[in-house]
């Protein structure tokens, strides 16, 4: 009886069903193939989003092993997209649905580990409605000072040190100096969008940044009266103290919503960066690759496949 019982547990074991396989992935690499329309940046895309023949099968923090059950050992197809943290929340974990998806094709034995390595570009369909690198100085200008404000952001070379650091950042970036209890009150890009940009379509702010003092991020709109209004979006906490090395991080804004909203009834919106250096402490405040990401509707007058 118990030779019996033994021989029946090996047999449930070894259904080709119960068996698994593993896929390995370290990161997802964004790369950028045209980098003089979407401009490039240094990613926060610390999850993957994993489908096994188009079927989803979950999302992983990376690095990560995890199993799965191959159905067909002759021909996997394996899909990896880029996840983000929506507004930098933990709880919104998201695919970013401006990257392309990364497929391959393999034959996978059971037990066996597969290593993947994605590679993603944003989609040919989107559209950078305007980008502030800093490369140039006309860059530069896409960060306006509001009235009141204290603190401009002045063109900045990154050292090589920080360079060699960050693949992304090219050469320059925004730095804003303000002395105990300046302000900085920065408006973004032209400040003269219309609600009717973007109907239809996902709209965010990427930007990475450094900054000992918490700032606030916000929408600027008028009404059709022409009525001026702001509203916060979000408070973005500093990286750092004051007196210690500069701590970069990249954050992906959602402006959908904000921007639909029927109760706004914006004609014209724009954006802007806004925040108090403490009254016993300078502040900077520092910015890099920050762009408005949105994409083209196909039934707009646009050539989408030569952007």
């Amino acid at each position: 009886m118990t030779l019996h019982t033994a021989f029946t547990g090996c047999h449930i074991i070894g259904e080709p069903e119960d068996l698994p396989a593993y896929i390995h992935v370290e990161d997802v690499d964004v790369y950028y193939t045209r980098p003089a329309e979407t401009g490039v940046s240094t990613p926060n895309t610390p999850d993957v989003w994993i489908s096994i023949n188009d079927d989803p099968l979950s999302v992983y923090h990376m690095p990560r092993t995890f199993p799965f059950l191959p159905r067909d050992r002759d021909r996997v197809k394996i899909s990896a997209r880029a996840g983000i943290r929506v507004n930098g929340i933990s709880a919104t974990r998201s695919d970013y649905t401006f990257y392309t998806t990364w497929d391959t094709l393999v034959p996978i034995e059971y037990f066996d580990t597969i290593t993947i390595s994605p590679r993603v570009t944003y989609q040919n369909t989107v559209d950078i409605s305007w980008n502030a690198d800093f490369e140039t100085a006309s860059n530069a200008a896409y960060f306006i000072p509001a009235p009141g404000s204290n603190i401009e952001l002045e063109r900045t070379e990154w050292s090589d040190a920080d360079r060699s650091q960050r693949q992304f950042n090219g050469l320059y970036y925004g730095r804003g100096h303000g002395e105990p209890g300046e302000l900085m009150y920065l408006l973004l890009g032209s400040n003269n969008f219309r609600q009717n940009t973007f109907v239809g379509t996902a709209v965010f702010l990427e930007m990475e940044y450094d900054a000992t003092q918490e700032f606030q991020v916000n929408i600027r709109y008028t009404d059709p009266e022409g009525v001026f209004n702001e509203t916060p979006v979000m408070v973005l906490n500093p990286t750092r103290g004051y007196n210690e090395k500069a701590r970069w991080n990249k954050i992906y804004i959602e402006f959908t919503e904000k921007l639909m909203h029927p109760v706004l009834n914006i004609d014209r919106y724009g954006i802007s960066v806004r925040a108090v250096a403490p009254e016993d402490s300078p502040a900077e405040f520092n910015f890099d690759n920050v762009k408005i990401v949105t994409r083209w509707c196909w039934t707009e007058k646009k050539n989408v496949s030569n952007i």
